[in-house]
């Protein structure tokens, strides 16, 4: 989706903006306007005018909004990796507790949810190995037209919402075998919603998969321990959450930390400010997150009336998904997953709904 605003549009050949007409013609080499002609180019990342380059405005990150939250719903969770929504997990290695789920509170983007964070119990001292991050696995297939690893990378700009406690914490970008890493602080005020802003060079080094594989990660780091420091504003060789100043946000029980309207965008031009925050539409949305993690309930029947059902899952999962069936009643069934889909290897003993469960995260 690209963006582009215009007030009135009048004739073939005029450009009404306001009150006024302006007298305009395109040509195969730009746009004149009166007297004056602007030189355009249309590519493949949008409209050229002059060096000012109109973006589209793709963005990468999957479940921005927060608003899908297939697995967990708004129930809250404190195990490592835990899936608080579609996509985003909350990644800790500490002495604490903390507890994430999904909440219902508008964003300033127009979202209806948030993920939230609460420091359930505190961890004054954070080892050197230890850390606390909210963090998206982001597809090889998704980021494959940044051409990162090659002389061609294109810059991105990363732009969220984020309310916490007081500090400086730090945006992490790595790649899949976590041996290149660029960090950016950000520093907030206590408790307020506050709008980021960050932008990295694209990475001409090291390896950035392209196919439907885990090709990047993009984390949000509430604590680090020195392990995992570097310096900030430039790429790394290595494995990195954030740096010495990343202030350890998960110190006092009952702090809180809420992430919500995400976006990341190419920005070939180098122009470094991020677009305005769109939601996807929701059905869009959905089925984006389907890819990755897809629940649903079907109907199983008696053996005397066992057919070999089959059935495809739809939309199409990144990988041939594992599955987890859970039977309302009866006994006997069972279900084999293949590249297309899934189908009954055995009758059961009892019509009664399954839950179906089927994984394909990275």
């Amino acid at each position: 989706m690209s963006e582009l605003i215009v007030n009135t549009i009048s004739g073939l050949g005029d450009l009404s903006v306001g009150n006024s007409t302006i007298n305009t013609a395109i040509t195969a080499t730009g746009i004149t306007y009166g007297n004056s002609t602007i030189n355009t180019a249309i590519i493949s990342t949008g409209i050229t005018h002059n060096g000012l380059n109109i973006r589209n405005l793709k963005n990468y990150i999957t479940n921005p909004g927060m608003r899908i939250s297939q697995e967990n719903g708004t129930t809250t969770g404190i195990t490592q990796a835990y899936y608080g929504v579609d996509q985003w997990n909350t990644v800790h290695s500490q002495d604490g507790t903390l507890t994430t789920g999904q909440i219902a509170t508008a964003s300033p983007g127009g979202s209806t949810h948030r993920l939230r964070t609460t420091v359930t119990t505190g961890d004054a001292s954070i080892a050197a190995g230890q850390y606390a991050f909210l963090s998206q696995p982001i597809e090889g297939t998704q980021i494959a037209d940044l051409l990162w690893g090659t002389a061609s990378a294109k810059d991105i700009v990363v732009r969220f919402g984020f309310k916490g406690p007081a500090g400086t914490y730090a945006l992490a970008i790595r790649n899949a075998a976590a041996d290149r890493s660029y960090i950016r602080e950000f520093t907030v005020a206590a408790d307020v919603d506050t709008l980021q802003s960050v932008t990295i060079p694209g990475d001409t080094s090291g390896t950035w998969p392209t196919t439907a594989v885990l090709g990047m990660y993009l984390s949000i780091t509430l604590t680090t321990g020195s392990t995992y420091q570097t310096t900030a504003d430039a790429w790394q060789a290595g494995n990195y959450l954030g740096t010495s100043s990343t202030s350890n946000g998960i110190e006092t029980s009952s702090d809180v930390f809420e992430l919500f309207d995400v976006g990341m965008y190419a920005d070939p031009g180098s122009i470094g400010v991020a677009p305005t925050f769109v939601l996807p539409e929701f059905s869009e949305d959905l089925a984006s997150c389907q890819r990755y993690y897809h629940e649903f309930n079907l109907t199983v029947t008696p053996t005397s009336l066992f057919d070999w059902n089959s059935w495809t899952i739809s939309p199409t999962m990144r990988t041939t998904p594992t599955g987890v069936f859970t039977f309302g009643s009866g006994t006997g069934a069972t279900f084999a997953i293949n590249s297309s889909g899934f189908y009954q290897s055995a009758g059961h003993s009892a019509t009664t709904t399954v839950n179906c469960l089927f994984s394909a995260r990275m």
